[in-house]
């Protein structure tokens, strides 16, 4: 973000979390430490598999090769449907561009740079620090899970003419639900609205502040767009604002019909 110039903020970098960083991660080890964990009950077939990728690998480095290669093609298709889904996100204009492109632009960065990590550094923390020999335990609530999820997986794998169907009628749906993207992200800003702010001499006094105010009050009413205004002259009562009654704020509301901001 430094090398392209862009801006982080709250809402660029705040919006990452850790998990969108390190899900590809998380993926690569689960599948090494599956396989390390049946290795020896690896067939004579997936051995030969093994050696098809052209690896010259033995035990625990086999093992530990076929499950990267298992997941590699998964986790990057896993990763270009995350970034899929922030395209309309880059193609956003005016002030939502402005707002959420960083926001797209940082998720792009961190998914980049956690599928870096996930091909270079996880494969060799894993072999470094995994032992030879593990045992693979299934929680209670994994078990729960498969018994939903794998009977919906073999239903979309049979049924593939089904799947790609349903995909096939929520695909319009989802151009026709792009139209309405810019009206989504923001609420509809009344910009018309003038927020001025005159800066007198230092030393003037309040009274004589207090006649320049009212005379600049009556001059920005004097407009027909403007509908009415608020002026504010000194400091604020709660203080937050350390000034004097050298300053002086009007808030001027137009009015819509005026000032070509409605019908």
């Amino acid at each position: 973000m430094v090398l392209r110039g862009e801006s982080a903020n709250l809402l660029s970098v705040g919006a990452i979390d850790f998990g969108l960083i390190v899900d590809a991660t998380v993926i690569m080890v689960e599948s090494m430490f599956r396989r390390l964990a049946a290795r020896d009950e690896l067939s004579f077939q997936a051995t030969m598999a093994y050696h098809a990728h052209g690896s010259n690998f033995r035990g625990k480095m086999l093992a530990l090769f076929h499950g990267a290669v298992a997941v590699n093609r998964s986790i990057l298709f896993a990763a270009a449907v995350i970034i899929a889904g922030f395209i309309p996100l880059f193609t956003l204009s005016g002030v939502e561009g402005h707002i959420f492109g960083p926001m797209a632009k940082t998720y792009a960065y961190a998914i980049a740079g956690g599928l870096l990590a996930t091909f270079t550094i996880s494969p060799a923390l894993c072999a470094l620090l995994l032992p030879d020999h593990v045992e693979e335990a299934e929680t209670a609530l994994m078990r729960v899970l498969h018994r939903f999820y794998v009977p919906i997986l073999e239903f979309a794998v049979r049924r593939k003419t089904w799947t790609l169907a349903g995909a096939a009628v929520l695909l319009p749906i989802a151009i026709v639900a792009i139209r309405l993207l810019g009206l989504e992200f923001l609420p509809k800003l009344e910009e018309g609205n003038l927020w001025i702010r005159a800066t007198l001499p230092s030393t003037i006094s309040l009274e004589e502040g207090n006649k320049y105010v009212n005379e600049m009050r009556s001059v920005i009413r004097s407009f027909p767009e403007v509908e009415n205004v608020v002026s504010q002259h000194g400091w604020p009562d709660d203080g937050t604002d350390a000034t004097g009654f050298f300053n002086a704020e009007f808030f001027a509301l137009s009015n819509p019909r005026r000032s070509g901001l409605g019908a």
